[in-house]
């Protein structure tokens, strides 16, 4: 049975999570300037209020999943589809990468634990993702 490398977590089993040892998730944080150009706003999950977590497997991508989300977070009056997928591909095409590696979680144990890759994804215009408010549910 595998255990995580960083120490024990005192509960035994997969927990909550689907498979024994390493479950590699998502994480992508999804930026825009602010209304004033002095802040950053972050895209959330509505359901949970944070980065949504995808299945991943260990690929820097971003999956299709969050690509559509955002695509019907954008009123198809703000600009062509076709115009809005060109740009939600050129955002996610210039991903930098800001962590990959085991995430403290409170769903670890020690014998299932969560990796995560987790890339940052910012829309320097704001014409974009200007009209998204936050990710569908």
């Amino acid at each position: 049975v595998s255990t995580q490398s960083t120490g024990r977590t005192g509960l035994a089993g997969r927990g909550v999570l689907p498979r024994l040892g390493p479950n590699h998730i998502t994480v992508p944080i999804i930026t825009r300037p602010g209304p004033n150009q002095a802040q950053l706003e972050v895209l959330l999950d509505t359901s949970t209020g944070t980065p949504p977590e995808l299945p991943s497997q260990r690929d820097s991508r971003l999956s299709t999943e969050i690509c559509d989300m955002i695509k019907e977070g954008i009123p198809t009056s703000m600009m062509p589809r076709e115009k809005l997928n060109k740009k939600i591909t050129k955002i996610f095409d210039q991903g930098i990468l800001v962590y990959r590696g085991l995430l403290d979680s409170d769903r670890n144990t020690d014998n299932s634990w969560l990796e995560a890759l987790v890339t940052s994804y910012h829309d320097y215009t704001g014409t974009t993702l200007g009209n998204c408010e936050t990710l569908p549910n």
